[in-house]
């Protein structure tokens, strides 16, 4: 009899788990959030499906309670079980597949590094539902049209790049990536084939709040606007530019959810850095900005103060 009940109140307990993690997930922006949705072969019982907002359909994994008693992924036994899951609804091409836990497993452990051993490829990203990590990752996950890596977080930036991540350079930027690897949030304005003899091309994300997301005054905005376009005609000698709304990942850290301004100009020689970097200090001191993402040619750089 006791073991019945024991069964039944974990049973109860899961379910309220699920429950709070459907409230977070339609919280961030989701729709259609169906529960128990069997998939597969097996069939294997994934706790909670998803859409975004481009109707791509999300797949979340819940494990854990709102007791101490079934503390999410901490327990090993638990992380293998998700984890055998995950692999076999990979390999039917479900995905992407986020795990959602009450509580991660600590970094160290035995459950984290089974976890960090899948580099990605059977999961997409591993949150604690009530983090407020976890509601900016969803949030950012819902708007995004194709979102092809996850926010560091669960996964660092070396597991997300590895030998790629670049550090020190001439530009003075705090961290860089392959654009092969990053991507390009907007694309290209001008095919680089249709300016043939502007070997180098520089684009610049220009936005229109500060790092606490506060909107800044029109004026001020449209005087650093034109100073950064006289630097970059200076640079140059001409520049092409394209408002935006910017519902997007940067791959290196941070997310632009906002209008913003997408400025970009080609050279014959490369550009030099002092010119650059005047640009980037502009921005992130005149505009109070945490962070600016530029594009040099085939690499995302990212500054910080």
């Amino acid at each position: 009899m006791e073991r019945i009940d024991f069964q039944a109140r974990a049973s109860e307990e899961g379910r309220h788990a699920q429950a709070m993690a459907r409230k977070v997930i339609e919280g961030c922006g989701f729709t259609q959030v169906d529960r128990n949705v069997r998939l597969g072969s097996a069939p294997i019982t994934v706790n909670l499906v998803g859409t975004n907002n481009h109707g791509r359909p999300w797949y979340f994994i819940v494990s854990g309670a709102m007791t101490t008693s079934r503390p999410g992924l901490v327990r090993t036994d638990t992380t293998f079980k998700v984890l055998g899951k995950c692999t076999v609804l990979t390999e039917e091409g479900t995905g992407p597949i986020v795990l959602l836990t009450t509580n991660l497993p600590l970094p160290d452990s035995e459950g984290a590094r089974a976890l960090r051993a899948t580099h990605g490829r059977v999961f997409f990203d591993a949150l604690e539902m009530f983090s407020v990590e976890a509601r900016r990752h969803l949030g950012v996950y819902a708007r995004a049209d194709a979102v092809t890596r996850p926010l560091p977080g669960f996964w660092t930036l070396k597991d997300l790049y590895g030998q790629a991540l670049g550090a020190a350079n001439a530009l003075g930027a705090a961290r860089s990536a392959p654009l092969a690897r990053t991507g390009d949030p907007f694309g290209p304005l001008v095919p680089r084939g249709a300016v043939r003899s502007m070997e180098h091309r520089l684009k610049i994300f220009f936005p229109s709040q500060t790092q606490a997301e506060i909107p800044i005054a029109e004026a001020k905005r449209e005087d650093v606007l034109a100073r950064v376009k006289r630097e970059l005609v200076n640079l140059g000698g001409g520049l092409t530019s394209h408002e935006a709304r910017g519902h997007w990942v940067d791959p290196l850290g941070g997310i632009a959810d906002e209008k913003v301004i997408v400025l970009e100009t080609y050279f014959a020689e490369s550009p030099p850095n002092n010119g650059i970097a005047a640009v980037v200090r502009s921005i992130l001191r005149d505009l109070d900005q945490a962070a600016v993402a530029i594009v040099l040619d085939d690499r995302m750089y990212e500054f910080t103060e």
